[in-house]
């Protein structure tokens, strides 16, 4: 569908729910009311109008409603321009009477008229005349016109010469009926010529009228004996007089038959296609050795063990519950029983009795499956493309040789996934062209496409606009629909382009293609159930396509054969080498797979641990690099090679790196692999204490700033070489051990959680930035606030105290420049990120904490909350599950909102992963007017 036609539909939708507002508004009804009448007036529209006329019956009906309701309320009626005082009344008067010129005129008016273009009140009342003229004394006649004026001016004299039955015959057993006489022309009756359905229309209403004027109900009886007996003469006649061969298929014939005898004329096409596709069913499914008399045959049988079987309760209640309390499966077997030859022969058991029941039933559920979506296909797709569809199958499936045939599992499937689309054309050119073995395969793949479509008409759902904007609709609409579909259309791009790499790739065989897209299409279908508020966004949608991509079995032999590497799991290259754009944002998904092969994680711990290790996987990834993360993994590897399952001391391990309690350096390394994994923890903690004991006083600190080999420390070189920033150190630990504040009688080492949060309420919102001795109270406060936070373990590290120092004292700061600092591993940067947020928040910043690691963000928001929750400052994050996935009550979009603003206001810090804030400035950016 081209985007043009999506944004007419659009504009269709939109003034059809302005409508309905509309008439909710004026309306003095309960609102549930008129909406359920609604729903019923749409439902029966649907029924009894094709697409084009759905959408204009809609609106004339809700215009009907509303100028209705106006009526009553006596609303005043307006016109577009001022008419003469009888003019104006003729022409309301019009209005009310018709709905349909209303609907018109409303048009009219809803358009920005040029004012060069004057309209004269006698256009319009011409224009109308013309219309008004064309809608009266339109009726819906229930016979043809044919079948009126043989009732009302032929008699039955002339009826019964046209149409060639004998008067003798066919009256003979109801002598008291007889038409009166009239004489005819030559002329009229050489003129009239009646079709077979005029003759069965004609019959009937002439049976009608008698019977009408009849009181006897015995006479009724009679009468209606009679033109039965009419009919089905007329209807063997009309059998012969086309040579129909009731031999050839005696099946078709009878229940043709028995649709002319019992159904009205209106009914036969309808009843007559749905004989075609039942005929078309048993057929497909005689293909596939499904015999119907054997079937019945089978059934009858059953029925009589049944009756003998008094002592075997157990298979009774089988067949009791799974059959003749399944009116799903009662109507398999008349289904059968109707498309079945009746035959005399009994069969001959050659099994159990209780087998022969498991095998029945499991045939008639596969039956009804088969047929249901069969019956699906034609009620979606109308009987005339089914009729097109019944051909393609019937020369290419049901002629075809059972080793080309779609197998029977799968035969249901490909039948409902043949009602799922609007374009079927598309999909008549698939089955026409391409081999029985590749239909499921390409059918999924439109599927896929389909969906995503039916998800950008989701996102247009999501558009809200109400009556106020109605003088500049058009506009908002196409501005809105441009926005969504420019997000929408960024993922679809690189999805589509996936899609195609893996539909053309020769290294997977059409079997292993199709599981893969069947499986992309159940998870995309059910996302495209959830509720608006669930509803993945347009920015997630391909995050959400590559963790539905990795779930899949033959994920690794597509990785592989993209980068035309061979089939080693262990090789770490396939994490580096994707040849292909549309998958780089595979990455990160592609090194947790590799881990878990890697370390068989499935098959040797928990689902909650393996998630645990890949989480510290990551974080030791963020925090070193790629090359110590793959060693590492290599080192456990070997270790755990021989184990079923991987020990806790792997896991503690991993969790000490991580948060860096230990450090991943050449040393511990060693240790790992030379001594055995049992030693590891005693080996590495002993390691580490004496590390922890050799602790460096700030002149070794400043003097190894001073030896900075890469010159990273070129902007404050000056100030290292000087005395002042020893002094300036000195003074501010001191400060711990001073009393800062006056209405808090202590030093500030033995301050509490309560008197930081009375000293931050009186503090919050003042320049603390400006004087280093603010700057160097604020953060000795801060650094006992880390103590009290820590449990009262440790205060900040000297190398942390320093770190805060250079990035706040305001002499080295005066410019609007920014400030780059490198912590190394281990020094503590997160206790440094905390410190500095809560410094500048108090000075009335607003602070972006910003991680390549949405785990590490997600975990400090969580962790660091309340250390913030002393200083009376809010925290959040903008990258977990609920921002990217939303609840049942909020969408994700709502709730990052929340992260940002809340009913306490602007939050103070939020940290997040870095394509979190920029996909959070982008929306800003594009909804400017949000308030």
């Amino acid at each position: 569908i081209s985007m043009s036609d999506l944004l007419n539909k659009e504009r269709e939708k939109i003034y059809l729910n302005l409508n309905i507002e509309k008439l909710l508004k004026i309306s003095n009804k309960n609102s549930q009311h008129i909406l359920n009448d609604l729903l019923t007036k749409m439902k029966e529209l649907q029924s009894n109008s094709n697409k084009k006329q759905f959408t204009n019956d809609i609106h004339q009906y809700l215009n009907k409603k509303i100028n209705h309701q106006l009526t009553l309320n006596q609303y005043q009626i307006l016109l577009p321009i001022k008419l003469k005082s009888k003019s104006q009344t003729s022409m309301k008067n019009i209005l009310r009477k018709n709905y349909e010129n209303e609907n018109k005129l409303n048009n009219l008016q809803n358009q920005n008229l040029n004012q060069n273009q004057l309209i004269t009140s006698e256009k319009i009342q011409t224009f109308w005349s013309k219309k008004l003229e064309n809608s009266m004394f339109k009726t819906d006649q229930s016979i043809t016109t044919l079948a009126k004026d043989i009732i009302e001016n032929i008699n039955e004299n002339l009826f019964k010469e046209k149409i060639n039955f004998n008067e003798n015959e066919e009256f003979e057993e109801n002598n008291s009926i007889q038409p009166p006489s009239i004489d005819v022309t030559d002329e009229v009756k050489k003129n009239l010529k009646i079709d077979f359905s005029d003759k069965i229309s004609a019959l009937k209403q002439i049976s009608l009228n008698l019977i009408a004027k009849e009181k006897c109900w015995e006479k009724q009886k009679d009468i209606i004996h009679c033109f039965d007996l009419m009919k089905k003469n007329l209807i063997e006649n009309y059998f012969r007089s086309k040579n129909f061969d009731t031999n050839e298929n005696p099946i078709k014939t009878k229940n043709l038959k028995d649709i002319l005898i019992q159904c009205d004329v209106e009914e036969w096409n309808q009843e007559i296609d749905d004989l075609s596709m039942h005929l078309f069913t048993t057929n497909l499914l005689q293909s596939y050795a499904f015999n119907f008399e054997i079937l019945r045959q089978q059934n009858d049988f059953i029925e009589e063990s049944m009756k003998e079987k008094q002592d075997d309760d157990v298979l009774k209640d089988k067949w009791e519950n799974e059959v003749k309390e399944n009116n799903d499966l009662l109507e398999i077997l008349d289904f059968i029983q109707k498309y079945s030859k009746e035959t005399v022969e009994k069969y001959r058991l050659e099994t159990t009795l209780d087998g022969l029941v498991t095998d029945f039933i499991n045939n008639i559920k596969i039956i009804k499956d088969i047929k249901l979506s069969i019956d699906t296909v034609q009620f979606f797709i109308g009987s005339e493309q089914f009729n097109k569809l019944t051909k393609i199958l019937q020369r290419k499936l049901l002629n075809s040789t059972k080793v080309n045939q779609i197998p029977l599992k799968k035969l249901s499937e490909f039948f409902h996934l043949l009602s799922n689309f609007d374009d079927f054309n598309r999909v008549l050119d698939i089955i026409t062209n391409f081999k029985i073995e590749n239909w499921l395969l390409y059918l999924n793949i439109m599927k896929i496409q389909f969906d995503l479509n039916i998800l950008f008409n989701r996102y247009l759902d999501e558009l809200n606009f109400n009556i106020d904007y109605q003088n500049n609709l058009d506009q908002l609409i196409e501005v809105k629909f441009n926005e969504t579909e420019i997000k929408y259309q960024n993922s679809l791009k690189e999805i589509l382009n996936t899609i195609k790499l893996i539909e053309l790739n020769q290294n997977l065989d059409n079997n292993e293609k199709e599981i893969f897209f069947q499986f992309l299409r159940i998870k995309l279908s059910s996302e495209l159930k959830k509720t608006s508020n669930n509803l993945i966004k347009p920015n997630d949608l391909e995050k959400l396509f590559n963790k539905y991509l990795i779930e899949t079995n033959i994920f690794e032999k597509i990785i592989h054969s993209l980068n035309n590497q061979s089939l080693d799991v262990n090789d770490p290259s396939i994490i580096e080498n994707i040849n292909s754009k549309s998958l780089n944002n595979l990455l990160p998904y592609l090194t947790r797979f590799w881990i878990m092969e890697k370390l068989e994680l499935n098959r040797k711990v928990l689902e909650n641990e393996a998630t645990k290790m890949i989480q510290y996987f990551e974080l030791i990834q963020t925090s070193y690099s790629e090359e110590k993360m793959f060693e590492l993994i290599e080192l456990i590897k070997v270790s755990c090679e021989n184990v079923p399952v991987i020990s806790q001391t792997i896991i503690d391990l991993l969790m000490n790196i991580s948060n860096n309690d230990w450090i991943l350096n050449t040393d511990i390394i060693d240790i790992m692999k030379n001594k055995p994994m049992k030693q590891w923890e005693d080996e590495i903690e002993n390691y580490m204490k004496g590390k922890r004991s050799k602790k460096r006083d700030l002149k070794e600190l400043i003097h190894l700033m001073k030896e900075d080999k890469n010159n990273l420390n070129h902007s404050i070189k000056d100030y290292l070489n000087s005395s002042t920033i020893l002094d300036d150190l000195q003074l501010l630990i001191s400060k711990l051990d001073q009393q800062l504040d006056n209405e808090i009688n202590k030093p500030i080492k033995q301050w509490t959680k309560e008197d930081i949060q009375k000293w931050s309420k009186k503090i919050k919102g003042n320049q603390l930035l400006s004087c280093k001795k603010d700057v160097q109270n604020t953060i000795v406060i801060v650094s006992q606030a880390i103590y009290l936070f820590t449990g009262e373990k440790f205060r900040p590290r000297d190398t942390q105290i320093i770190a805060l120092w250079l990035f706040l004292n305001p002499n080295l700061n005066q410019t609007n420049m920014g400030c780059l600092a490198q912590i190394s591993t281990g020094e503590g940067k997160s206790i440094i990120v905390a410190g500095l947020a809560v410094i500048k928040a108090l000075s009335s910043h607003r602070i972006d904490i910003i991680t390549s690691s949405s785990v590490l963000a997600i975990r400090d928001s969580k962790e660091f909350q309340p250390f913030f929750d002393m200083f009376h400052l809010q925290v959040s994050n903008n990258c977990d599950s609920l921002c990217e996935q939303g609840d049942r009550t909020k969408s994700a979009e709502d709730i990052r909102k929340l992260r940002y603003y809340n009913h306490l206001g602007p939050v103070d810090i939020i940290y997040g992963e870095c394509s979190c804030f920029e996909r959070d400035i982008l929306l800003t950016e594009f909804n400017k007017n949000d308030e």
